[in-house]
């Protein structure tokens, strides 16, 4: 009759010296015996060529999976190197001539946990996420918690945790708000009994009032996972690559990277400016005399008439509609008086700044006289 390998969980106890290994070793007895993982799973992530790579330096074991999988003599088995043991046992399996059951079976537990990676194992056992599995699904569900509860309950037999981390990472006000009045009524009555006592009421005596399956029952098993199992048992005992710590140590590390990056004080966020490094602010001053340079009434855009004035050179003067005056306010002898012009809209008087500002009143008058000019030239 054929073993299934959940029958190992009846009598195991594991040999291993390293806590590490015999959590590993009950953990993956205890996921055959609950369904939550099958021999189909190990052989998918643990091909023949995985196994017997693993079993490099030892062909007694393979020898044995070999005798009972393929019927090969004993003697014969023991010859054979660890790739023709692989591809007969492969074939084996491809025939139907060996089942999976038969080869996880023959592959002791302890075994399994010396042979293979550490890290592979713990990536079979957790390849399908069950702390996230959903209540309505009754049967993940139980088998999620049952999980959760063993592998809190083996990590601290094992060494692998500390009561004090359980609690701290599920944390007491989640178990006061969740967990049921009547467990926390008997916990308490515990930790008065202590005290009359003169003892300590210790987070292992909380743990062991409480118990680790009324925990994975009321506390939720995705903040068991995050906070307990995740950080306390896989990533600070290796069972999972450095990069997937970094993933799981989430954003709040790259974002505090970043700041500290930036130093105490980080750059001004804004849109990027363009043909300058910096921009500066302009004075008063310097706003008030950048519009007086943008106005045509500027010294360097002076009129005709009025260059041609200032040389003495009136010849230089361009024909228009209006004759020329000899003078401003008084029409050239001989010439019909000029039409009554419009009067011109008054200019506010500008209101220098600085002091520096007054040698340039010379120069305002003559705007204001030229300005005067090309309205009566309009007109």
């Amino acid at each position: 009759m054929e073993q299934d390998p959940s029958d190992d969980s009846i009598a195991f106890e594991s040999k291993l010296s390293s806590g590490l290994e015999r959590f590993l070793a009950h953990v993956v007895v205890h996921a055959f015996e609950i369904g939550q993982r099958s021999s189909h799973d190990f052989l998918r992530h643990f091909p023949p060529h995985a196994i017997m790579e693993g079993l490099d330096q030892r062909p007694d074991l393979r020898a044995k999976i070999l005798v009972a999988t393929t019927g090969v003599k004993h003697k014969i088995a023991l010859k054979k190197n660890s790739p023709s043991a692989a591809e007969d046992l492969a074939i084996a399996l491809a025939e139907g001539e060996a089942s999976p059951n038969a080869v996880v079976s023959l592959f002791d537990p302890d075994d399994r946990v010396r042979f293979l990676p550490a890290q592979a194992l713990w990536a079979y056992l957790v390849e399908d996420p069950f702390w996230r599995a959903a209540k309505r699904d009754d049967a993940g569900f139980e088998r999620a918690k049952s999980m959760v509860a063993f592998m809190l309950d083996r990590a601290l037999k094992d060494g692998l945790v500390s009561h004090q981390e359980v609690v701290e990472g599920i944390r007491v006000e989640k178990l006061a708000q969740l967990m049921p009045r009547p467990e926390l009524e008997m916990a308490l009555d515990a930790a008065l009994a202590a005290g009359r006592r003169g003892q300590s009421f210790s987070d292992g005596n909380l743990i062991a009032e409480l118990g680790t399956k009324t925990l994975s029952a009321y506390i939720p098993l995705a903040h068991i996972w995050d906070e307990v199992i995740q950080p306390c048992i896989a990533s600070d005992h290796g069972l999972v690559p450095a990069n997937q710590n970094n993933d799981a140590a989430g954003k709040t590390d790259t974002v505090e990277a970043a700041i500290d990056a930036l130093g105490s004080n980080p750059p001004e966020i804004g849109p990027p400016k363009t043909g300058e490094t910096e921009a500066v602010a302009p004075s008063e001053g310097s706003r008030e005399r950048a519009i007086r340079a943008s106005k045509p009434t500027n010294r360097a855009f002076k009129s005709p008439k009025r260059a041609a004035r200032k040389e003495g050179d009136m010849t230089s003067i361009p024909v228009s509609k209006a004759p020329p005056r000899a003078s401003r306010g008084a029409p050239a002898p001989g010439a019909p008086p000029p039409p009554p012009s419009r009067p011109s809209a008054a200019v506010p008087p500008r209101l220098p700044d600085k002091p520096a500002a007054q040698e340039a009143t010379v120069e305002d008058s003559d705007d204001f006289e030229m300005e005067i000019d090309m309205s009566a030239d309009a007109s």
